[in-house]
């Protein structure tokens, strides 16, 4: 009866090995197995197996529930929050973000015309220069990117600096302009909603990110001119003359600005 039983028990492989016992032992006692173990169904009774299945079945609809649960209250408080913080925001508050943003927005507006400017009299001079022969047409192509880089640099002087006579200039074309267009923004905004500036809002600070993006464009283009510029100076005539040719064409025909 011992190896029978023995026999019968290895069959399993979750069983865990049981210590030796004599003979006279194992003929003594019957052999008892187990009808617990879960990863062998078989070795279960029927009624057991289903009774394990439900209570799996329940556990794992409860976690479900839970985390649903769960998610909705965050998801409610969330939303009661942004309701709260847009009630919290007065008219006032929203009509002076508006201001604050249509007044950089403005700025960005001038610096941009004023680099495209340059972009444009460069391109300009440059189709002019095709009419000269190769040799004037060089120093025609050193004067255009020299007034070029000169022009920017003013124009970057300008707007740091509130010293001179251009510079006083400058800075009360600049002051009048802006209570102008603040005038004007004014008269516009009386009439708008706090929905209407919020949407309004949004637009400009679109804005305001494609004016950055633009203007960091050709300062970068100019910088690069210039670098291009000075370490031509190193290369015999004709390779500087194909050298700032293709300088200047990079800079006019950038789809990006």
């Amino acid at each position: 009866m011992y190896g029978a039983t023995r026999g019968y028990e290895t069959d399993s492989e979750c069983e865990e090995p049981t210590q030796p016992t004599s003979e006279k032992e194992s003929d003594d006692r019957p052999a008892e197995r187990k009808t617990t173990c879960i990863c062998c169904p078989w070795m279960m009774s029927f009624t057991d197996y289903i009774n394990h299945l439900r209570e799996l079945v329940n556990q794992a609809f409860t976690t479900l529930q839970t985390t649903h649960d769960i998610q909705e209250t965050v998801t409610e408080l969330a939303e009661a929050a942004t309701t709260s913080a847009d009630r919290s925001v007065s008219k006032e508050d929203v009509k002076r973000e508006n201001e604050l943003l249509s007044q950089d927005l403005d700025n960005l507006q001038r610096d941009y015309k004023t680099l495209k400017q340059a972009v444009e009299q460069l391109e300009r001079d440059y189709e002019d220069s095709k009419d000269f022969d190769p040799l004037r047409r060089y120093e025609k192509l050193k004067g255009m990117i020299k007034r070029t880089i000169l022009h920017f640099k003013l124009k970057q002087n300008e707007k740091g600096s509130s010293t001179g006579i251009g510079g006083l200039l400058q800075g009360c074309k600049d002051y009048a302009h802006s209570l102008e267009a603040a005038k004007r923004r004014e008269e516009k905004v009386n009439y708008m909603t706090k929905q209407e500036m919020v949407e309004q809002n949004v637009q400009l600070q679109e804005q305001i990110k494609e004016m950055r993006r633009k203007c960091s464009i050709i300062r970068d283009l100019i910088d690069q001119l210039e670098k291009g510029y000075e370490s031509s100076k190193r290369f015999a005539m004709m390779q500087r003359y194909r050298l700032m040719k293709f300088m200047i064409k990079k800079v006019i025909h950038d789809q990006l600005i």
